[in-house]
């Protein structure tokens, strides 16, 4: 687990949300006695989204008014993420269409790229999905598109043409464009054949697309930022990076700085 700091003293991670001011003063703790995992400040920094024991909850950025957004049954929610206006959350939803262990044997796991309105609960499904055993797009993450409300990114298997997921066994992973219209999915970002770099995450603003990164031959994860179609990784940022919506201010940890791989970009 990650520590959240103050000066020299350290609080534990145990699954507790904390929030803390960028120069380690007024420390927080937000929950507790729970697994928290993968906390979203809403666009406007007054909420934040997070998973618990597989649902979606949601509290107020000064620990008031928790509650529960999703409730599903049989199903494991995951990665959640504010939209552009802070009025929806996106996330991943992930069942089986037998008992979990006989699906999971027979890769028949099913997943589900959701838009859920904070206010009212109405739930929309931008893509269902199927596993990479069955030919799925398998998707790792959904964020909204910082240039385009009628649109959001996905972290998925590398795609054809025609939208499609390609065929094969692979770790590979591209940042595709799904409209919310329903067109197929297009490719946004790739990495360049021959680089042997997967990508493993994203955080994405209108000036900056950060990438978590790896190799299959090497241990451990970095994290670059994509400058002319190259990944560069950053001086201080190898674990859990992040960037302002401005694209000037970056936070990670950990020591590397060197140019790895590169890649190719289209517009949005």
């Amino acid at each position: 687990m990650e520590q959240v700091t103050k000066g020299a003293e350290a609080f534990p991670g145990s699954g507790e949300i904390w929030t803390v001011n960028v120069d380690g003063a007024n420390a927080r703790r937000l929950t507790s006695g729970h697994e928290d995992e993968h906390p979203r400040f809403s666009p406007d920094g007054r909420a934040i989204v997070f998973t618990r024991d597989e649902d979606i909850w949601i509290i107020n950025a000064d620990g008031t008014e928790l509650r529960n957004l999703t409730n599903t049954k049989d199903t494991t929610e995951a990665a959640p993420e504010f939209t552009n206006d802070g009025q929806s959350v996106l996330f991943l939803r992930e069942g089986s269409t037998k008992l979990e262990i006989d699906a999971m044997l027979e890769g028949k796991s099913t997943k589900e790229v959701v838009l859920r309105n904070v206010g009212d609960g109405r739930e929309r499904v931008l893509l269902k999905d199927i596993s990479a055993e069955q030919g799925g797009f398998d998707v790792k993450q959904v964020v909204p598109n910082p240039t385009d409300d009628n649109a959001v990114l996905l972290l998925s298997r590398p795609l054809g043409a025609d939208g499609k997921p390609v065929k094969g066994d692979t770790e590979d992973r591209v940042i595709a464009v799904l409209k919310l219209d329903g067109s197929a999915p297009r490719t946004l970002f790739a990495p360049k054949a021959g680089s042997k770099m997967i990508i493993h995450s994203m955080r994405i603003t209108p000036a900056r697309m950060m990438l978590e990164i790896g190799k299959p031959d090497e241990i451990g994860q970095q994290v670059g930022l994509v400058e002319k179609d190259e990944i560069v990784l950053l001086g201080d940022a190898l674990f859990f990076g992040d960037v302002t919506q401005d694209g000037t201010g970056l936070v990670g940890i950990g020591m590397n700085n060197e140019t790895f791989g590169s890649g190719s970009m289209s517009d949005t």
